[in-house]
């Protein structure tokens, strides 16, 4: 049975995977695959036209601040980026940034005709649970594009997406999820994301001061997901479809050296690489740093940080704006 709205739980914001049920995944990668035979057709040049995305950035990003960007053009749209907002006169001046929020986002509903909306504001913060914040301030959707160690939605939904198009399934999977799960977003968005498919197991590799949190470990037992934890990959790859790397989280004090082996083996390398399934497949959100993999893993067939991921980066985003604008109902 289909799901019979574009809508997600908090429509039309966009703060984390608790918004999204398996049966509007499921919906989305059909759209996706739709959105990406219309784009090479030459068919989404205009659907955004007229339509307005804020880039709000307090932390650097590279990736997620271009994408967006290039996923609102390749549909019409116009992009307004502002970096480091504390350097804002307003906020020099003492303006506080629910209040930035109120003002910038009245200005991008001006003109909104029956309440549709206009544009959009995707917030990068330092501080968790800013952009859910500024939804009690804006009267246009918010996109959390990272909040502190919070959660990373939309590298979430490219990341879901990469697996489904890879292996035409998730339920059944597994998946090891490695390096500083504490501190880093993306691993905390992607297992409340996998979680809502059917027979999935996970393995946690990191050691034990950056282990995956306690909340997000008992909302997996709540859905009766199995997990273990591990402090070596060489012990988890035979197992997996899917290994999930992650960098050190520097910025938030993590501390982890992969080449330290009385840690753990937390590398991908040729010895890791020799164990895996024959289908199985190694992602990264990036950006990826030394002691992540090696250089002969980045060129090996099983490395799909370079290329899927990043063509569903893409095509993810693209799909979320129109669905954000335009709903089908």
């Amino acid at each position: 049975m289909k799901i019979a709205t574009d809508k997600w739980d908090g429509y039309p914001h966009v703060l984390g995977a608790g918004a999204f049920s398996k049966r509007w995944l499921q919906r989305f990668f059909g759209k996706v695959e739709d959105m990406e035979q219309r784009f090479r057709k030459g068919m989404c040049d205009n659907i955004l036209r007229n339509k307005k995305l804020i880039l709000i950035f307090s932390e650097p990003s590279t990736r997620t601040s271009t994408f967006l960007t290039i996923a609102a053009q390749n549909l019409g749209a116009n992009v307004i980026d502002i970096r480091d907002p504390e350097n804002l006169s307003s906020m020099i001046k003492g303006e506080p940034f629910t209040e930035m929020i109120q003002v910038l986002s009245r200005g991008l509903h001006y003109g909104s005709v029956n309440g549709a909306p206009q544009g959009v504001i995707a917030i990068r913060h330092k501080k968790e649970g800013t952009a859910r914040l500024a939804t009690q301030f804006s009267c246009v959707p918010i996109i959390n594009a990272g909040d502190g160690k919070g959660e990373h939605p939309t590298q979430g939904l490219l990341d879901v997406c990469t697996i489904q198009r890879i292996f035409g399934k998730i339920s059944g999977l597994s998946f090891a999820l490695a390096g500083d799960l504490l501190n880093g977003r993306t691993v905390h968005t992607l297992p409340l994301l996998l979680s809502k498919f059917d027979d999935i197991k996970m393995f946690f590799v990191s050691p034990p001061e950056l282990a995956m949190p306690k909340d997000i470990k008992e909302e997996l037992r709540a859905r009766d997901v199995q997990f273990a934890e591990s402090t070596d990959l060489r012990e988890v790859a035979p197992h997996v479809d899917v290994i999930y790397q992650t960098r050190t989280q520097r910025e938030r004090g993590s501390e982890l050296d992969k080449n330290d082996r009385s840690l753990g083996y937390f590398i991908i390398d040729r010895t890791v690489l020799d164990l895996m399934k024959q289908d199985a497949i190694i992602m990264h959100p990036l950006p990826k740093v030394p002691g992540d993999t090696t250089l002969e893993v980045d060129q090996s067939r099983a490395a799909v940080y370079f290329t899927d991921q990043l063509d569903a980066s893409i095509i993810t985003k693209m799909t979320l704006f129109e669905m954000m604008f335009f709903p089908e109902e």
